[in-house]
């Protein structure tokens, strides 16, 4: 079966560059198909099954919900990088918005358009498909200690909420739904807080995703609506 991946672009380019090759394609070749779509446009997402069927794929085995904001510009003109809000006074419903609309609104549309496609019981041969949405620890409730980031933390903590209710209603089609912390992960979203991170702390991309793929191999249906750390231990909302 060929794999599909999502382009996350905010505008994505329906005519890429021939000479553009994504390094999926050249590690896995004619397995890897790549679909784009606009996260924050909510007709997009609900396009994209149908840019996979143009593809020859109709079928969904797993689904990684991993994009998200934490420090950026909040739209397009914005002159300013807008970080993590420190204190109540900073917080904008401009930022509050974009935040919710990546993190929260983003992977539970996506799941919407490709649930049909996800769908296995009673479906003879089939594994179970799962959906892992890309958590933090910080969007725990009761983990809460530090306060700040009031954006961020609300919408991930929704996105926890997101999680749960997905797998409560998706149960019935035999698809998991978990939650996944990758640690602090050097990459540009953790850039500007690296400085703070403990020594052995700040992971690899390559150690976080295969710790996290570790865990999606042993996830139960016991364990669905859970969010889980890189470590595998859970957290909790």
């Amino acid at each position: 079966m060929r794999d599909a991946h999502l382009n996350p672009n905010r505008n994505p380019n329906p005519n890429p560059s021939p000479n553009v090759v994504h390094p999926l394609a050249v590690e896995f070749g004619e397995r890897f198909q790549s679909v784009s779509a606009d996260l924050l446009d909510a007709a997009a997402l609900a396009g994209v099954p149908e840019q996979m069927s143009g593809l020859g794929l109709d079928r969904v085995d797993m689904l990684l919900n991993v994009a998200g904001i934490l420090h950026g510009k909040a739209t397009e003109d914005a002159e300013d990088v807008t970080m993590p809000e420190r204190s109540l006074r900073a917080v904008t419903p401009e930022w509050m918005e974009y935040n919710f609309r990546m993190n929260t609104m983003a992977p539970l549309l996506l799941a919407q358009a490709l649930a049909p496609m996800m769908r296995t019981k009673g479906v003879k041969g089939r594994p179970q498909s799962i959906i892992a949405n890309l958590s933090a620890r910080v969007g725990s409730v009761s983990d809460n200690r530090l306060g700040g980031w009031y954006s961020y933390r609300i919408s991930k903590a929704a996105q926890n909420m997101v999680t749960r209710n997905l797998a409560l209603e998706l149960k019935r089609q035999g698809t998991l739904v978990v939650g996944l912390h990758p640690g602090t992960v050097a990459t540009g979203l953790s850039e500007p807080f690296q400085k703070n991170v403990a020594e052995g702390k700040l992971f690899t991309p390559e150690f976080s995703v295969s710790q996290m793929l570790s865990i999606l191999d042993v996830v139960e249906q016991e364990h669905s609506g859970d969010v889980f750390a890189w470590d595998g231990l859970q957290i909790p909302y």
